[in-house]
């Protein structure tokens, strides 16, 4: 097996893993001094490769815009128009080594070849350039998905960069202008910022200019490796997103408390369920209610696993032996996500009298309930269930079973994008598909601490009619759960119950990549899987924009945005071949390079 050159990934990852890091975890979070040392690694790079080809320094170009994106441009026959390759180097809190900085490496690679090819006379018909975005993740720094791309690209109003706020290290959050001015001074920050404007305005990256953008990204789904295929061609196009809060307060009835004088009388259980993290855009919904061999098991979902046991409970109250003897103290998650990461931990915590946990009682409907859930979750959810007790002692406040309605909405969501993925992979006529939405809640927790039900939703599509579907759908579930949960003098209404935070449309791919790509794919001996995009990604800001775009998936077990990220090294070597191959024909390169 070959060994793939990871210059750039191993560059970035030297000047933006902390050296006193336990997990080596990225943290070059957007516009920081990480992601400024990043973007220098990327640059001394080009410049050793154009004194190792011999370059001319009139035969390139390297330059970077208002907001620091970085364009390194080898000139070719037609010095108007570029094909245009590259993706990001910032990354999340304790994000992985190759998110995005993949694609930089894969395009920086190319542009060797390209040297190459020059140094043995043959010239590209047009330009290629290697496009290096600042600022893609939303997160944890300004909350804006792809600011970098979408300023040069004058797909983001000066409206919405004036909105855009910065998160110091200390938790603050500033306006992003003001953040340039303390980092830069205030003259250099506010001539930084005219300059950003004044580039939305004018946008240096137009379908004029640019007449394709190729991106190779990991994949971020598990999708290739559980259909044991060598690489991913995006179909459809780049998701688009509906990010959402749900923030319901309880009627005060229902937060009740009770006084135990006894400290052996009760104990409390926190029941733990634990999934797999994995990619909410990325990773499809299971197409099955329950786990079967046969069938791809995409998601390990610890929500929905926790709502599954709830819903059981619920119905385990109705036994004569059981009313009013168990109480529901919270439901949570040991730390917040955010939208991104379908849920790995829930909790559940129950208030149990202490003579259900004999052992003798095993046969009992708490014990029968207990050991059937454990099961379950294993074997049809593909989860686990842990749990562990303490003492109880005082006063103890917990949930009426009725505020239990509010479980319904992550099982509605679940349910609403499984069943939908299964009649478009069913229309499809595919024994096996991905389908082209997805629905995910995350960070769901309810307590009497806090008197609410609170949760994200996340939805992404590349179906804009299934979209507004399952938006109406659960709408209605939310809005009726208020109904019998929210106090009825609460200032809120069917509008208010969910708060979008972020709403963006689908951007198309270009098809005859698509085409192209599927012919090389072939060619090169590579099984293949055509799937939509649902996460965001550098290359929509610039179909956006009316530029030509396409993209190749680097086949991974989808951990992503995260620290033990993994890219073994054929499936790279298999996408960058892919890529690169795509790239050489659209610069009139053939298969010289």
């Amino acid at each position: 097996m070959s060994t793939p050159n990871l210059r750039i990934v191993e560059a970035v990852a030297q000047c933006s893993i902390p050296t006193e890091s336990q997990t080596q975890g990225r943290e070059c979070y957007a516009f920081s001094a990480r992601e400024d040392a990043a973007f220098e690694a990327v640059k001394v790079y080009a410049y050793h490769l154009m004194e190792t080809y011999e370059i001319p320094r009139e035969a390139c170009e390297v330059k970077t815009d208002a907001i620091g994106n970085l364009f390194v441009t080898f000139f070719g026959q037609d010095r108007s128009r570029a094909i245009m390759s590259g993706s990001h180097v910032d990354s999340v809190l304790q994000g992985g080594k190759f998110d995005g900085v993949a694609g930089v490496n894969s395009a920086m690679n190319f542009l060797e070849k390209v040297f190459a090819a020059h140094k043995n006379g043959q010239e590209s018909q047009m330009n290629y350039t290697v496009a290096v975005f600042r600022g893609e993740e939303s997160s944890p720094k300004t909350g804006a998905t792809c600011l970098g791309s979408r300023i040069a690209t004058g797909t983001i109003t000066p409206q919405e960069l004036e909105q855009v706020m910065y998160m110091l290290d200390d938790g603050k959050k500033i306006p992003f202008r003001m953040y340039l001015q303390t980092k830069y001074g205030e003259a250099e920050g506010e001539q930084m910022w005219a300059d950003m404007l004044a580039e939305i305005a004018n946008p240096p990256l137009t379908a004029a200019n640019v007449a394709h953008y190729e991106e190779l990204h990991i994949e971020q789904s598990g999708v290739c490796e559980a259909l044991d295929v060598d690489v991913g061609i995006v179909i459809d196009g780049i998701g688009g997103a509906v990010r959402q809060v749900i923030k319901l307060p309880l009627r005060r009835d229902l937060i009740k408390s009770l006084n135990l004088s006894r400290p052996d009388s009760h104990k409390r259980i926190t029941f733990t369920f634990t999934g797999e993290e994995a990619h909410t855009g990325g990773t499809p919904p299971n197409t099955r209610a329950t786990y079967r061999h046969d069938t791809p098991w995409y998601r390990k979902d610890a929500l929905i696993a926790a709502s599954h046991f709830v819903e059981g409970l619920v119905e385990l109250f109705q036994d004569p032996k059981m009313t009013g003897n168990i109480q529901i103290l919270n439901i949570s998650v040991p730390e917040l996500t955010g939208y991104t990461t379908v849920p790995k931990l829930q909790t559940v915590e129950l208030l149990v009298p202490t003579y259900f946990l004999d052992p003798r009682a095993e046969d009992e409907p708490f014990g029968r309930f207990l050991k059937h859930n454990k099961q379950y979750m294993s074997h049809f959810l593909r989860t686990e269930l842990t749990w562990k007790s303490q003492p109880a002692y005082g006063v103890i406040s917990y949930l009426d079973p009725a505020a239990m309605e509010a479980m319904e909405i992550p099982s509605l969501v679940e349910r609403l994008a499984r069943t939908e993925v299964a009649r478009q992979v069913g229309m499809s006529g595919e024994s096996v598909g991905v389908g082209r939405i997805r629905g995910t809640v995350t960070d769901f927790r309810m307590s009497p601490a806090s008197g609410s039900i609170d949760c994200n939703l996340d939805f992404r599509d590349v179906d804009p009619e299934a979209m507004r579907f399952m938006l109406t759908q659960v709408r209605s579930k939310v809005s009726t759960i208020a109904g019998h949960l929210v106090d009825s003098s609460a200032d809120i209404d069917a509008r208010g119950i969910i708060r979008t935070v972020s709403e963006k449309a689908y951007v198309p791919v270009d098809p005859q990549a698509v085409v192209d790509k599927t012919t090389q794919a072939e060619s090169l001996g590579f099984t293949h899987v055509k799937m939509p995009s649902l996460p965001g990604h550098d290359a929509a800001s610039l179909g956006q924009a009316g530029i030509p775009i396409s993209m190749t998936f680097v086949r991974h077990d989808g951990l992503s945005h995260n620290a033990r990220e993994t890219m073994p090294a054929q499936h790279y070597l298999n996408a960058e071949a892919l890529s690169h191959a795509f790239l050489a024909q659209k610069l009139g390169l053939g298969e010289k390079v």
